[in-house]
């Protein structure tokens, strides 16, 4: 997966090294020099990933993740240092950093990195998508359109039913939401 990349670092060699590289590697890169330039790229660009350098003069690029954020929630930022320490990275986690990376580095491992903070953002987009589809039966059988018919009977009325089919895992809840999300509104559900 071939990603847009912004790097934000006050070293011209970390900068042309990592645009270099990358770009070789096929990804789109565009770097700045400071944040403030970082954001208004980022702003008109809008990357995938920011590698953000930690120090840049006398700022901090932790306390600048969240600006990064509020243009976009999914941008994903990579915070790159010299000045690691364990406690920095469970900060700049806390932030919104999914990875945290010390300089000297590779730039494979960057690659990688990037690759993987990408399909992370796409299964978790991917898992909100089916959260917010609707389940739905698909097929219907002679069997499940007596149970639908039976559930239709008992549906109104106001005496709570316990379905026990034997053990665990037979798909009770599975089957039985389509039914209660069609509810009328205000009847209890479990």
């Amino acid at each position: 997966m071939k990603a847009k990349v912004l790097v934000v670092d006050d070293e011209f060699l970390i900068r042309m090294s990592l645009e270099s590289g990358l770009s070789d590697l096929g990804h789109q890169v565009k770097t700045a020099e400071s944040f403030q330039e970082g954001l208004s790229l980022a702003e008109a660009w809008r990357p995938d990933v920011v590698l953000l350098d930690n120090r840049l003069g006398d700022e901090l690029g932790l306390d600048h993740i969240e600006d990064f954020k509020r243009l976009d929630e999914d941008i994903q930022i990579i915070m790159i240092t010299a000045y690691g320490s364990v406690s920095q990275a469970v900060e700049a986690m806390k932030r919104g950093a999914c990875h945290y990376i010390q300089k000297p580095f590779d730039l494979e491992e960057v690659d990688l990195i990037i690759r993987r903070s990408l399909e992370q953002l796409k299964r978790s987009r991917s898992l909100e998508l089916m959260r917010q589809r609707p389940r739905q039966i698909i097929g219907e059988s002679e069997a499940s359109g007596a149970s639908a018919a039976t559930w239709r009977f008992w549906r109104p009325t106001t005496t709570w039913t316990c379905s026990s089919a034997e053990r665990p895992g037979r798909g009770k809840r599975w089957w039985s939401t389509p039914f209660t999300t069609a509810a009328p509104a205000g009847t209890p559900r479990w």
